[in-house]
């Protein structure tokens, strides 16, 4: 559906508190965000809440999450109502609100207009949950595509030696839901995996987008070997994955045929990280997120500054000093060019050393990332990275 007129942003926070209202009234409600604070410097980043059932009646329970942490508040409607008037469309620019009827979503200008788009409604159940209730799945453990890749038996538990992969595929979806959260993609996107592999992660996220947060996407796998293109794609058929597709094919030469919102680039080994991330920021993708593997390229050209000389003649100091430098260099290369980076833990490291992930949102340069660039390529006698000479 299409986006109102330009209206005044009062009057669109006005319409879009009364329809919370009318779901939380007649029980449709199931939650509600708010993101894209005006102050990017502000801590405080995104703001959640849902329906809650405590001892004392029902609660909107708020999530605040802020750079380094979260807060949880409790509120009654007429409360939250209140708080909620102060931060719509002034403190934040976007708010959406779903329900079991619908959604509706709020996009605010700086200038002081904002537009209002209804959807249909992408949610089954709007119980309110008890405070204590048990971590909710964001996915379906019964999904008929983790049986069919072999990760699960039919009732949702995971098979002998699939226990690991299992849990990486949830954590990844609560790492990506966290990050939509904040950085939403529209009601329409183009997603790029870059070396899908077997097609656990892709099949993961394809159905958290669009049946859990009910986004109208595109998503395609690039992969080299064609035994696994081939199976992926009979899977997607299976589910009835309509918008999943798989391709044999090298990111160095792949054209998207439409503008890419998202790339995605997990374990590409060694350089392959390097490509796409440049291939991402040469799309200006609005979200990339990669999982580097294997850092050869920095590790074999650094030189070492006489300072740093007597810690690299140790080979396992010499080897964890090039993965940091690798990674660290390739967020600033995003921050110069345009993004907001995060490094955060993938994988638990007591299952890989190789368990960093690198998310980043398309933002405003930062044009003083390309000294603190030199200054590290000096320290460490790198004359170059890799990555810079795709740019």
């Amino acid at each position: 559906m299409a986006r109102s007129k330009q209206i005044p942003v009062v009057e669109a926070a006005d319409q879009w508190l009364q329809t919370l209202q009318q779901y939380w009234q007649n029980g449709s409600f199931v939650k509600l965000t708010l993101s894209k604070h005006v102050q990017k410097s502000d801590a405080l980043k995104a703001v959640s809440a849902r329906p809650l059932l405590l001892k004392k009646g029902q609660v909107l329970g708020f999530t605040y999450r802020y750079a380094t942490r979260d807060e949880a508040h409790n509120y009654p409607i007429e409360q939250a109502i209140d708080l909620l008037q102060q931060m719509v469309g002034l403190q934040f620019l976007q708010a959406d609100v779903y329900s079991t009827e619908g959604s509706l979503h709020l996009y605010a200008n700086r200038n002081g207009t904002a537009s209002l788009l209804k959807q249909r409604a992408a949610h089954q159940t709007a119980e309110p949950v008890a405070h204590d209730r048990e971590k909710p799945r964001l996915l379906q453990v019964t999904a008929p595509y983790l049986q069919l890749l072999g990760v699960t038996f039919e009732d949702g538990s995971p098979k002998p030696g699939k226990e690991k992969k299992y849990r990486q595929i949830f954590h990844y979806i609560e790492i990506v839901g966290a990050l939509l959260q904040e950085h939403h993609l529209g009601v329409e996107a183009h997603i790029v995996d870059a070396g899908s592999g077997k097609g656990y992660l892709t099949f993961a996220l394809y159905d958290y987008l669009t049946n859990q947060l009910g986004i109208d996407c595109t998503m395609v796998g690039i992969e080299l070997r064609p035994e696994l293109v081939t199976a992926c794609n009979g899977i997607a058929r299976q589910c009835g994955f309509t918008g999943l597709s798989f391709t044999c094919a090298n990111l160095e030469t792949y054209q998207s045929e439409q503008p890419v919102n998202m790339l995605i680039a997990l374990h590409a080994c060694d350089i392959a990280t390097d490509f796409a991330l440049a291939r991402g920021i040469h799309d200006r993708a609005d979200i990339i997120v990669v999982a580097p593997c294997c850092h050869k390229q920095v590790r074999h050209a650094m030189r070492g500054s006489a300072l740093m000389t007597p810690m690299l003649k140790h080979g396992i100091l010499q080897q964890r000093a090039a993965d940091w430098l690798t990674d660290g260099l390739r967020a600033l290369f995003l921050e110069q060019y345009g993004y907001q980076t995060r490094t955060i833990e993938f994988i638990e490291a007591a299952h890989t050393p190789k368990n960093l992930m690198i998310t980043a949102v398309k933002s405003t340069p930062k044009p003083e990332a390309a000294a603190q660039i030199e200054a590290l390529k000096h320290l460490y006698g790198l004359d170059q990275h890799f990555l810079e000479t795709l740019l």
